[in-house]
């Protein structure tokens, strides 16, 4: 049996896999994310209008955000995990090489996806219920670059903490030079952060008419 309810062998090398300490770290980076998802959850929700204010991008921003982390998540595990497997979670301290190797970090690839899925399901939460009111700044530019946001976030914190610090893989395991890989995963994570804060940036300068289009629903 290759499942893993069902070989305790197999239960044995996950329970194994990680000393305490590397367990500790490997969780340090899901933290940091759950704590930036945690604020940014609450700046959408928190917010409150003042009809003599402009709407705010805000709520919309931080919504995108929260769901660009969860999909940044997605990307990076079905394009590098599962299609181009140039890594795994761990495939850096557990070369996966065979069998029992390859399932333990297919384990930790699965505790890492159960996560970015509910970081998902909660960006996707957060929208359902801002898009549903008529007292926020909605704009596509708002959208795209707080997604971009949150995908570059998930990058920076994500590839500081696992590859460079902790080390339990890099962009492109078992390479000549694996840091060049890893530096490009960081610029290119700068890159769309940038480009995320200038579409946000640019809505700021709409006239003052193009902020409020259903003033007649604010109380």
């Amino acid at each position: 049996m290759f499942c893993v309810t069902c070989n305790r062998p197999l239960q044995n090398a996950i329970a194994v896999s990680l000393t305490t300490i590397e367990l500790v770290q490997l969780f340090v980076p899901f933290i940091f994310l759950g704590l930036l998802t945690a604020f940014l959850g609450y700046q959408a929700l928190a917010y409150k209008n003042n009809p003599q204010k402009p709407l705010s991008r805000k709520p919309l921003v931080a919504s995108a955000c929260v769901l660009g982390i969860g999909l940044g998540g997605f990307i990076d595990g079905i394009v590098f995990h599962q299609i181009l497997q140039w890594h795994e979670m761990v495939s850096a301290k557990i070369i996966p090489l065979d069998f029992t190797s390859k399932s333990v970090n297919m384990f930790w690839d699965g505790i890492f996806h159960a996560f970015t899925f509910f970081i998902t399901f909660f960006g996707i939460i957060l929208l359902y219920r801002l898009l549903q009111q008529n007292i926020l700044l909605k704009h596509q530019n708002l959208f795209i670059g707080g997604l971009l946001l949150g995908w570059g976030f998930f990058n920076l914190i994500e590839g500081i903490l696992n590859h460079h610090i902790f080390k339990f893989h890099s962009v492109k395991d078992f390479d000549v030079n694996p840091l060049i890989w890893n530096l490009s995963f960081l610029t290119f994570s700068i890159l769309i952060i940038v480009l995320g804060c200038f579409l946000i940036h640019k809505i700021k300068h709409l006239p003052y008419e193009n902020w409020r289009t259903n003033t007649e629903d604010i109380k």
